[in-house]
Parts: structure tokens; C-alpha cells; sequence
């Protein structure tokens, strides 16, 4: 893609404009009979049939979206969002443009409870989708000069994402991003024109949320995107070109993790960052030629503005000598090219300093700024007026003197997939995809009722046919169903489409002492696994169930699979309390690839023996792009063991129990950590045991201090941070703590080969 062209954001390509007979409905007859799926066939189909597979199109009745931009679609599109929330439907996007003038809102719908609460409902997102037929996408148009984009001192987004409060955090009129869930925008390009107030798109969020696969031409306008995606949820495959700032990341959920962003010809800065806790990007492009930072951080309280940058390159243009990152934070940089900055960090622990002109490669660098004292009244509660906390550099279980610890050296020109190499395909199937196949138009069909027993027809389809669409339903299965290695299974999205394990006299999932997984895919390691966009959800009668067991190799994929355990008030008559002893996620073997978004928070019916996720004797490379990890009362919320090359980009984590323990495992990597998490009195919330060639960084969380929660809280009660540490190693004989008030910016022991390096 060049640099001055964002997108294909026209209607046409190679000079042919979209047939409008495939905007009219054409009545269904025999093509129904052709299960394997053509992308134009989707434009065929009326509104009545694409509700029935999830998914409403914003250009059919009763919307009236015009993919011509001849007419402004704003409120068209509205009436359209507003309708699939409330329905459980995603809003699809033909390829085209679309006039927009104002705000297209995207609220989460969340009811009043009472008239002071609402409903904890995060079943009811957003979801925008855009379809890509022949390189032709759809793209939302900005009006010049529209009205309330002009001012740059108070910007306005185009589409903004949101949840109102819940009435006790905060108000109900209020925005309260940390239940702003599962909702999405994927596959759809901006360009917002002459309007210095507009930003692209407005969308800070946790679990489930985020940006996927967006071109947005800022030329002229405020910025691309602000906010991050953390807790669970994160922002991927961004183009943002032009703008005063490509990413606003000044507001984010905690551990925000941003994947595979592109931003070029930024008037001010690339990035503007002060985050909660550590802020990771990796795989990324930055192209500037401006005088000022190519990127700023701020620590404007305590742990925040923290960021790992990774994988990436950054090229200054034009005569003057920029610096590359101006921050008053803790930073981390892994495999960063640098060209045309004088000066790679500046902060308030000393200068990093190019070592010569041309390219030249950050290996490896950690940059310790501590935060200011902590005072408060909060400190009441453990006798104190104020706390001070470090961020120290650990190498080999020895405190590093200084406060800047870098490998630095002239290079070659960066490699040209430093972007590409941490995201999906470009070819990613969708439900409209050439060769998909629809289950619910074969011959037997499951039902997707959650009451019939969908198990043989889902297999016999898994059987059959490589490329698999699940439409939106609720898929009871009774017994595991197991994949092809090339299986690739699809859904409509994470809250819509359901695989529900249900424990029956004639099926496997009763027997919690032979524990049998709702999937399993092949033990192969060239499977070219793909799981995305629905959920596997364990009714509280499986006790024998959990959700997934994952052999597939490095080439496979996990995107925005929604991972739901049972909870005790689910509980029925004449069903006994389950007690899960057993990992919910078993990766192993031959387990690798790359995984987007996974998130478990259970609480209920947990043995000691239980894990979210266990990693055991697993290869690699896996790569997980935000993991949330919490509230398990095992004891650990996850367990990575005996395995090598398995790499995390943001964790985040609540409870006192420790968020990852890792044993006998070598070369791997956690770059980033946030959340509340207090451990217990005399634990941590990181444990290591006989490992090598290993790096956590960036470990800051958000202080939960005595009087904060209760034990029978989701998230725990608050523990006096001067009791409990950080991270716990168990090396050689030697146990090797680091302080209670330390947060490390990096915790290191050998050579961590790059994660780059096994893709």
C-alpha cells in the first residue's frame, strides 16, 4: 500500500463500480442448495435470512445505508447499530462508500436494574463488519466541514464506542470503559477529510473489545484512534495516515495491547501514551517527519504511561534529528529499528542515544523511571502518609546499578514483516469467504436451539468440509468434536454463535475424573488450525468438560474465541456444586500460534488443580496478543510448564492469587502486565521455577489496598502492598524475591532468542 493512498475506500476497482443488483434483494430459491459460500452471494440475500445467521446488512431494509456515497447514510447506519445491539446481530458493511456527518454511536446495551443500577449484561455489543470482495472495502466518508469536527482543542470521533456506568463506580450518565465488552469494528476504513476536531474512532474497552483491521486517512483531522483496548481486549491491524496523532492512547484499560499498526505522516506525534499500567505495541511501522516525538509518554500517577515497544521500526524523515520516545515512564524496546533520531529515549533517567547515522537496531533496552511518591488519603488504611515505589532492572537475579540497561548497533534495513508477522492472514476466512460452508444449510443440520443435541451433524460437517461458518445459535454438544488439522471454524461473533458443552447420560461430559475437552483440534505441527469469533460455554451439568485442548502448530490461529465457565448461580435443583480440578484450556505438544483476546474470569466450583490456561510441554512458538487471566481461586490463574518458545503481549490480572506461574520452561517471554491484583501476604503474583532464557517487563499494577474488596469479592480484598511481591524465583537452589514496593521493568535471565526468530 503506498504511503499517500489509505485504502481502497472507493466504491469500484479496476474502473468497475458495484453491480446494484446486488444491493436489491433477490429472491432465495435453489442457490440456498449450494452450501459453499461465494462473497457476492451475501449481497444477495435479504435482511430476514441474514438475521436468522446473525447478521443484519446496512444497506437493506429497513436501513437504507447508500454504499454510493451519493446521500448521507448517518442515520441509516445509526438506526442500523441500533438495531443489531439490541438483537444479538452484527452490522454488516458491503464493500462501498458511505457519507457520514455526525457520530455514529456505539453504546453497549446494559438496561436499569432499578432506577440507580443497571443490568451486568455484556451480551448486547456493537459489532460493525465490513465486507472485502475483490480488494473492494467499505469505507465511512467524513463530510467536509461537517459540523462539531472543526475544533481540535475539543475533537469528536466518527464512531465512538461506549458503556454508560453501572450506577455504583460510576454514574449511570457517565462512560465506564472496564464494561465496555465485546464490542467490535472490523474490516471497515475511514477517511475523515478537512475536519481538524475529527478523530477516526473512539474506543477504550476491556474484554472481547477492540479495532481489527482498519486503514484510516486522518489527513486533515485530529487523529486516527483514541483509546486503548486492555483487560482482555486490544486493538489490531491499524492504518492510520495522517492526523495531528495517529494513536490517542492517553485513555486505556489496564495492560492495553495494541498488535500490527501501521502510522505514517503524522503532523505532531505517532503516539501520545499515558495508559494504565504498561501499554504494549508490537509489530509496528512508524513513518514521521516531524520536529516533535515521535512518540510521548506520561506518567501522570503512579504506574501509569508504561510502554513496551516491540518488533518494529520507526524512520524519521527530513533534515532534522528527532527523538524517538520522550517519556517520564518505564519503557522497554525489543527489536526496534531506528533511522534519523539523534536521540531513541529521553527521560528523566538519562538519554539512549543512537550510535550512528543510518539504521541502526535496539536489541534489547530497558529504561527504569520510577514514579513519584505516592500520597493520598487512601494510605490511611496501612498507617502511612506516602509510599515509594521503584521499577528496577534484574538480570540474572542481580539488581542492574543504573537505571538504563540497552543493546544498541548500526543495521541492515528492517526486515519487511515486522508488521505482517504478528497478525492473521490476509486471506482470514469469514462466513462470506469462497469455500465456507454454512452448517446450517447442510443435510443433517444441527439446530443450534441449545436444546437438541448437535453433536453428530457438527461432526459429520467438521468430517466433510475444511472451512466451516457457524451461524448465530446455541450448539449443545454432548461429546468432544474433533477437528481436521486444516478444520477452520468461524463464527458470527464472540457473543453469538455458541458451542454449549451439556453433560447427558449418553454423552462424555459427566465424569469430572476423566475430564474430555469440548474441542480438540490435531496434534500436528503444520495444522493450519483457525478458530474464531464465537464462544464455548460449559453448562454447570459438565463437570467432565473443559473447553478446549490445542495441539495445532505455529501456522494456526485463535481469534476472539469467548471462553465461558458455569457460575453457582446457575445452579439447579437436583444438580450437585461441580468442582473443577482440571486446566478450562489445555495448550500442549505441538501447541502454537497465535492467539487474540483470550480472557477467563471465573470464580466458581475451582479445585487447586484448576488453571484458565495450562501451557504444558508445549513447543511453540505461541503467541498470545492480551491474555486475562483472573479471579480463579486455584492456586494459579495460569501455568506454563515444561514448554519453550510462548510468548504473551499484555497480561492483566485481579485476585490474590499469582496471575502466571511459570516451571522448567525456557525461552519465553510476558511483556506487560496491569490490573488491581494485591497477592497474598508473603506470595506474589509472579512464581518462576527452573527456568532459562527468559523476560517479564513492565510489571506495575493498580494499588488494592486493606478495606478494598472482601474475600468473597470477584476481585479479592486489598492486601498492604508492603507484604506481598512482585515476582518469586526459585533458581539453583536459590529463592530470589524481588521487593515488596519493586515493579520491575524487566526481570531477565539469559538470552531470550526473538520471538521473530521461530515465525
Amino acid at each position: 500500500m503506498s504511503p499517500g493512498v489509505a485504502g481502497n475506500c472507493s466504491s469500484s476497482s479496476k474502473g468497475r463500480s458495484i453491480n446494484p443488483m446486488f444491493l436489491v434483494f433477490v429472491p432465495l430459491g435453489l442457490g440456498l442448495a449450494v452450501v459453499a459460500s461465494q462473497s457476492e452471494d451475501w449481497l444477495r440475500y435479504d435482511n430476514a435470512t441474514l438475521e436468522t445467521w446473525g447478521f443484519v446488512n446496512v444497506c437493506l431494509p429497513p436501513f437504507g445505508a447508500d454504499p454510493t456515497g451519493a446521500r448521507d447514510s448517518t442515520e441509516a447506519i445509526q438506526r442500523a447499530v441500533n438495531y443489531a445491539r439490541e438483537r444479538q446481530l452484527v452490522c454488516l458493511f458491503p464493500p462501498g462508500e458511505y457519507l457520514v456527518s455526525d457520530t455514529i454511536v456505539c453504546e453497549q446495551y446494559r438496561p436499569l436494574r432499578t432506577p440507580t443500577r443497571r443490568v451486568g449484561d455484556r451480551n448486547h455489543p456493537c459489532v460493525l463488519m465490513g465486507m472485502e470482495i475483490e480488494g473492494r472495502r467499505p469505507c465511512l466518508v467524513l463530510s467536509p466541514g461537517s459540523k462539531g469536527f472543526d475544533n481540535a482543542e475539543h475533537p469528536k470521533p466518527v464512531i465512538y464506542f461506549w458503556a454508560a456506568g453501572n450506577g455504583e463506580e460510576m454514574p449511570l450518565d457517565q462512560p465506564q470503559p472496564n464494561i465496555s465488552m465485546n464490542q467490535m469494528i472490523v474490516g471497515i476504513d475511514l477517511r475523515l477529510g478537512k475536519n481538524p476536531g475529527a478523530i477516526g474512532i473512539s474506543h477504550r474497552a476491556a474484554q472481547g473489545s477492540g479495532i481489527q483491521d482498519c486503514v484510516i486517512d486522518a489527513r486533515g483531522a485530529y487523529c486516527g484512534v483514541e483509546g486503548g483496548a486492555g483487560s482482555g481486549g486490544s486493538h489490531a491491524g491499524i492504518t492510520v495516515i495522517g492526523g495531528r496523532y495517529g494513536l490517542d492512547l492517553r485513555g486505556t484499560q489496564p495492560a492495553a495491547t495494541v498488535v500490527g499498526v501501521t502510522l505514517i505522516g503524522q503532523e505532531e506525534s505517532a503516539i501520545i501514551c499515558s495508559g494504565r499500567q504498561a501499554t504494549t505495541i508490537v509489530g509496528f511501522r512508524v513513518v514521521s517527519s516531524s520536529a516533535n516525538p515521535v512518540i510521548v509518554a506520561r506518567q501522570n500517577w503512579i504506574h501509569q504511561g508504561q510502554l513496551n515497544l516491540l518488533d518494529g521500526s520507526v524512520e524519521i524523515e527530513g533534515p532534522s534529528a528527532g527523538c524517538l520516545l520522550d517519556t517520564t515512564a518505564a519503557a522497554y524496546f525489543r527489536n526496534v529499528y531506528v533511522k534519523g533520531s539523534a536521540t531513541i529515549v529521553r527521560s528523566l533517567a538519562g538519554k539512549l542515544e543512537a550510535p550512528a547515522e543510518g539504521w541502526c537496531l535496539v536489541e534489547e533496552a530497558a529504561v527504569a523511571v520510577p514514579p513519584d511518591p505516592w500520597r493520598g488519603k487512601q494510605l490511611a488504611a496501612i498507617g502511612v502518609r506516602e509510599l515509594r515505589y521503584t521499577c528496577d532492572i534484574w538480570i540474572d537475579g542481580i539488581r542492574w546499578p543504573n537505571s538504563i540497561w540497552a543493546k544498541i548497533c548500526p543495521s541492515k534495513e528492517p526486515p519487511a514483516d515486522l508488521v505482517r508477522r504478528h497478525l492473521w492472514d490476509r486471506n482470514f476466512p469469514r462466513p462470506w469467504s469462497p469455500g465456507v460452508v454454512n452448517v446450517k444449510l447442510l443435510e443433517p443440520a444441527p439446530r443450534g436451539d441449545g436444546v437438541t443435541d448437535d453433536s453428530d451433524p457438527l461432526q459429520k460437517a467438521i468430517d466433510r468440509y475444511p472451512r466451516l461458518f457457524l451461524p448465530k445459535g446455541q450448539y449443545l454438544v454432548t461429546r468432544p468434536l474433533r477437528l481436521r488439522p486444516d478444520t477452520n471454524l468461524i463464527g458470527t461473533h464472540r457473543c453469538f454463535s455458541w458451542l454449549v458443552a451439556s453433560a447427558r447420560e449418553d454423552g462424555e461430559f459427566g465424569d469430572a475424573a476423566n475430564p474430555r475437552p469440548v474441542l480438540q483440534t490435531a496434534n500436528d505441527p503444520k495444522a493450519t488450525t483457525i478458530l474464531g469469533f464465537f464462544g464455548i460455554q460449559l453448562d454447570v451439568s459438565a463437570a467432565g468438560a473443559y473447553a478446549l485442548d490445542w495441539a495445532a502448530g505455529p501456522r494456526s490461529v485463535f481469534r476472539d474465541v469467548n471462553i465461558v465457565m458455569p457460575t453457582r448461580w446457575q445452579l439447579r435443583p437436583g444438580i450437585p456444586s461441580p468442582n473443577f480440578d482440571h486446566p478450562l484450556v489445555l495448550v500442549r505438544d505441538h501447541g502454537g500460534g497465535k492467539w487474540y483476546n483470550f480472557h477467563q474470569e471465573s470464580w466458581h466450583f475451582q479445585g487447586p488443580n484448576y488453571r484458565h490456561l495450562l501451557v504444558k510441554s508445549a513447543r511453540g512458538p505461541l503467541h498470545f496478543y492480551q491474555c486475562n487471566v483472573e479471579h480463579s481461586r486455584s492456586e494459579a490463574n495460569m501455568e506454563v510448564r515444561d514448554s519453550t518458545h510462548v510468548f504473551f503481549y499484555g497480561v492483566k490480572g485481579e485476585y490474590n492469587r499469582p496471575i502466571a506461574r511459570f516451571v522448567g520452561c525456557r525461552n519465553f517471554a510476558l511483556f506487560g502486565y496491569g490490573g488491581n491484583a494485591a497477592a497474598f501476604p508473603g506470595t506474589s503474583l509472579f512464581e518462576l521455577e527452573d527456568c532459562e532464557d527468559y523476560r517479564l517487563t513492565l510489571l506495575v499494577d493498580t494499588p488494592r489496598l486493606p478495606g478494598q474488596g472482601s474475600p468473597d469479592h470477584f476481585a479479592g480484598e486489598g492486601v498492604d502492598p508492603r507484604l506481598w511481591f512482585m515476582v518469586q524465583e526459585r533458581y539453583a537452589d536459590k529463592k530470589i524475591q524481588t521487593p515488596p514496593l519493586d515493579r520491575p521493568t524487566l526481570f531477565a535471565r539469559g538470552s531470550l532468542r526473538s520471538p521473530s526468530e521461530h515465525d
